[in-house]
C-alpha cells in the first residue's frame, strides 16, 4: 500500500523559481528537461512524476517519497537523501554525482546500477552496510548479479570499516557510544568476517575458493615432502610424497601403488581429504550458482 503517502499533504507544482516545499504532494506532473537549484523539500511526495532529463544542483530532500518517478537521464548533482524512499521508481539511467546518501533511505522495487551510485554511498562503514545490503537486494530482484556482487563487496568493506571503528574508538563519538563490551564483541565479528571473507570471499566467490584449493594442495605438497618421505609407497622420494600428499586434495582415489603405513601421516590424509571435498564442493556449488543466476 502506497497511498497512505498521499493523505495529509497539500497539492503542489514544482516551480524552479520555488525553492522550498513542506508537506506537499506533487501527483503526475511533467518536470522534465528543467533545472532545479537549491532546492529543499520536506516531508513531501512526488508520485507518478517525470524527471527526464532534469538537473537538480544542490538540493535538499528530507523525508521525502518518491512513488513511481521517473528518473531516466536526471542529474543529481551535489544533493543530499535524508529518511527518503524510492519506491517503485526507474533509477536504471540516473547520474548520481557526489551526493549524499547515508542517512537512512530506502529503496524497494527501485533497482540502481552500481556504477551510477558507488561515487555516492556514505562513507560511514554502518550506514555503507545497512545501504548497499538495500541495493544487492534490489539488483538480485531484476538478475543485475554482476551488480549483486559489487554492493556485497561494497557491504562488506562498510561493515568492516565500521567494526575497526568500534574496536579502536578512534574519536569522542565513538568512545561516548560504545564501551569496552561492544569492542569485544565487535572485535569477535571482525574476526570472524575476515575469516569468511579470506574462506569465502565478499561475493562468494568462486575463484576464492579455487584459491584456497590450490593453496591447500600447496600446502599438502610441503607436508608430506617433509613428513612422509618415508611413508608413501615404496622407495619413495620427496617429490613422490609430496605429490601424493596434492593429489589428496583432490577428491579422486589416489595410484593404487601409493601406500601409507604411518598413523601420522593416514590422520594427516584423512584431514586434506577431507578438506578437499569441502573446497571441490563448494567450488562446484558455487559455479552451478552462477550459471542459475546468469540464465534466471
Amino acid at each position: 500500500m502506497t497511498s497512505e503517502y498521499l493523505v495529509g499533504r497539500t497539492a503542489a507544482l514544482l516551480d524552479p523559481a520555488q525553492t522550498e516545499f513542506i508537506d506537499a504532494v506533487f501527483q503526475a506532473g511533467r518536470y522534465e528537461s528543467t533545472t532545479f537549484t537549491k532546492l529543499q523539500v520536506e516531508h513531501s511526495t512526488f508520485a507518478n512524476c517525470s524527471f527526464k532529463g532534469s538537473i537538480f544542483e544542490n538540493c535538499v530532500f528530507i523525508n521525502v517519497v518518491f512513488l513511481g518517478t521517473y528518473f531516466r537521464d536526471t542529474i543529481l548533482n551535489g544533493c543530499r537523501f535524508e529518511g527518503c524512499k524510492f519506491i517503485n521508481c526507474d533509477m536504471s539511467r540516473v547520474d548520481i554525482r557526489s551526493s549524499a546518501l547515508k542517512y537512512y533511505n530506502v529503496f524497494s522495487s527501485t533497482p540502481v546500477p552500481f556504477d551510477r551510485i558507488s561515487e555516492s554511498l556514505p562513507a560511514e562503514g554502518n550506514l555503507r552496510q545497512l545501504l548497499c545490503d538495500n541495493l544487492a537486494r534490489e539488483s538480485a530482484s531484476i538478475g543485475e548479479f554482476a551488480d549483486v556482487g559489487k554492493f556485497r563487496a561494497a557491504s562488506m568493506s562498510g561493515q568492516i570499516s565500521f567494526l575497526k571503528a568500534v574496536v579502536t574508538r578512534p574519536s569522542p563519538y565513538y568512545r561516548e557510544k560504545y564501551d569496552t563490551t561492544d569492542q569485544i564483541r565487535a572485535a569477535v565479528q571482525l574476526a570472524k568476517v575476515t575469516l569468511f571473507n579470506a574462506i569465502w570471499g565478499s561475493t562468494r566467490s568462486h575463484w576464492v575458493v579455487l584459491r584456497n584449493w590450490m593453496l591447500l594442495a600447496v600446502i599438502a605438497f610441503g607436508v608430506f615432502a617433509l613428513a612422509g618421505h618415508d611413508s608413501v609407497g615404496t622407495n619413495s622420494t620427496w617429490t613422490r610424497a609430496g605429490f601424493y600428499g596434492s593429489l589428496s586434495t583432490i577428491p579422486i582415489p589416489p595410484p593404487h601403488e601409493y601406500t601409507v603405513d604411518d598413523v601420522s601421516i593416514q590422520i594427516l590424509l584423512v584431514g586434506f581429504r577431507f578438506l578437499g571435498l569441502i573446497l571441490g564442493a563448494t567450488f562446484a556449488a558455487l559455479l552451478f550458482a552462477r550459471a542459475y543466476e546468469g540464465r534466471r
